[in-house]
């Protein structure tokens, strides 16, 4: 069986193409920076509960973590470089969560 069980041989024209263009590689890069980012989001929940007792300090926290919420939805796997960018970003936030204790 060809390509990914498709049915289409490596020599066809179709053997080459991917489903919806996506490489195994950015898929899986994509699903690391979706994970990333729900954890980011866990992380900000955690701090609004810490926060809670300071009204302006949980508007700012749930502002910054609905940022990565819309973030979360706007990201595709074929966007290389926003998946980068959000493996980065997140890692180190949740980095520094980590660090502080929480």
């Amino acid at each position: 069986m060809g390509w990914m069980g498709l049915g289409m041989s490596d020599e066809s024209v179709l053997g080459g193409m991917r489903p919806h263009g996506w490489s195994p590689d950015e898929v899986a890069a994509y699903e690391v920076a979706v994970a990333l980012l729900n954890q980011v989001v866990g992380v900000y929940a955690a701090r609004i509960r810490d926060q809670r007792d300071d009204p302006a300090a949980v508007a700012a926290l749930r502002a910054e973590q609905a940022r990565y919420v819309e973030q979360r939805q706007r990201l595709r796997p074929g966007d290389r470089d926003g998946v980068a960018r959000v493996r980065r970003e997140c890692a180190a936030i949740i980095r520094a969560a980590d660090q502080a204790g929480g």
